[in-house]
């Protein structure tokens, strides 16, 4: 299989990127939609979802909600064979809590595909497939093959109080689970890592601690923009705080890196920030760690969270948030469409330093970032706030331009709602944009299509 960047060459392709379709399939015509949902109306393709779509060993898997507000996981042999589906008559969700989004894990090292799902501060829910199974063989695709509903990891317990659970492959083809345990404006972030050869987690303890004193608050909590893998094994980590359950108090962006697993951690000058004892209280990540603010950024300043990072082919990692231009006035009411708010790219050079650039274009929903093998970026995001478009977009810029060469190379003549997610694993491996998104529900429906379009990048 090419690379990324033998392809380019092999295609003789010299100018600025492009993509084009390749592949468009429909995971599930009747997707769930709320009525009136809290924070959105779409619980399928919510940035802070990683992931929602994955694949492993020429198979891609697929997670979601339904019509029937039943949990389903799909599977498709790549590039384009149909979807088979799985809807667990067992599980249903309530509520209509856009937070509550299902997300899947698989282990490269033994081909378990692991779920969490329907979590805003509730007890963990988790199913995954039975023991022995691996889910790129040849079976039926059937509840039989998965373990039934818990609240318990194999080897820790019970897991309470869960939020935006994340699933991530390492490097040497093992799984962990991120989490935030407690609230909105007060909670901590856990990490977990599943052994293959013993099927059970262990767990990393807290890595960020809601601690500590910022003006008048005394416990706050991280919102993570995700975490990620270089090619050279480091894990990445990219956070704002937010001081209570009001947007408004979102602030600063900030970093730090492993280099062991998420075992120890350390600022971007290298400085130790977080041990590998855990549970000592002063092993931890919080407000007051010296060295983890990246960029400084008030209260107020329309600072988004839960956005979006990727790593480059030299270890570089990326981000791309939204807040206030510095000339702005502080934001006296959340707004999503406030005209104020724009994408910054914010990238941190091999010595340390960090950049940043604003995009040119009207920005949308909390986009997907990704870094091909020559650098070039790619941006995945849905809707034009200025516009009141809510068609899907493809942005890119080039490494030869320090990335400041932002343009939108392609843009959907339909609309869709909810973020727009991408399949990291496809793209790490075959240079190909899998996007998950669900199609603009048509007016008194609580459905919709949920697709996967695949892109191919080149250039011009």
């Amino acid at each position: 299989m090419l690379s990324q960047a033998v392809l380019l060459l092999a295609l003789g392709l010299s100018g600025f990127p492009k993509v084009d379709i390749v592949g468009e399939s429909v995971v599930d015509p009747q997707a769930l939609i709320f009525p009136e949902g809290q924070w959105g109306t779409c619980p399928n393709g919510m940035s802070f979802q990683q992931e929602g779509l994955s694949s492993l060993g020429g198979w891609q898997f697929a997670t979601w909600y339904d019509a029937s507000r039943r949990l389903c996981v799909g599977r498709r042999k790549l590039p384009d064979q149909a979807w088979e589906i799985l809807r667990f008559a067992d599980y249903h969700l309530e509520g209509n809590d856009t937070h509550d989004v299902a997300v899947l894990g698989i282990c490269p090292g033994d081909g378990s595909l692991h779920l969490a799902f329907d979590h805003h501060s509730d007890s963990l829910h988790y199913r995954r497939t039975r023991q022995g199974l691996d889910v790129t063989g040849n079976y039926r695709w059937e509840a039989a093959q998965f373990g039934a509903v818990g609240s318990e990891l194999e080897g820790i317990g019970t897991l309470e109080q869960v939020t935006y659970p994340r699933f991530v492959s390492t490097p040497e083809g093992r799984l962990q689970l991120c989490y935030r345990e407690g609230a909105s404006g007060g909670g901590d972030i856990k990490l977990c890592a599943y052994e293959p050869d013993a099927e059970k987690w262990e767990s990393l303890g807290t890595i960020i601690s809601g601690r500590g004193k910022y003006e008048d608050s005394s416990s706050r909590n991280a919102y993570l923009n995700g975490l990620t893998y270089d090619r050279n094994g480091r894990l990445h980590l990219t956070w704002c705080w937010r001081e209570n359950p009001d947007p408004l108090t979102n602030h600063d962006i900030c970093y730090a890196w492993s280099d062991d697993r998420g075992r120890t951690w350390r600022s971007t000058t290298g400085r130790l920030v977080r041990s590998a004892s855990g549970a000592d209280d002063t092993a931890l990540i919080d407000i007051d760690t010296p060295g983890i603010t990246v960029v400084p950024l008030g209260m107020k300043r329309g600072l988004l969270n839960q956005s979006t990072q990727a790593a480059d082919s030299r270890g570089r990692i990326h981000l791309v948030m939204h807040h206030y231009r510095d000339s702005a006035p502080d934001m006296a009411v959340w707004s999503l469409a406030d005209p104020q708010m724009r994408y910054f790219h914010y990238w941190r050079d091999t010595s340390g330093r960090w950049h940043y650039y604003e995009l040119p274009f009207d920005p949308g929903s909390r986009p997907r970032l990704l870094l091909d093998s020559l650098d070039n970026a790619w941006l995945v995001f849905s809707g034009n706030w200025d516009s009141g478009s809510r068609h899907l977009r493809v942005a890119a810029a080039t490494s030869d331009k320090l990335w400041r060469d932002w343009t939108v190379v392609y843009e959907s003549d339909k609309d869709y709602t909810g973020e727009a997610l991408v399949d990291p694993y496809r793209w790490r491996d075959e240079g190909v944009i899998s996007v998950y998104i669900q199609e603009l529900e048509e007016a008194g429906k609580l459905f919709s299509a949920l697709k996967v379009i695949d892109f191919k990048p080149g250039q011009e």
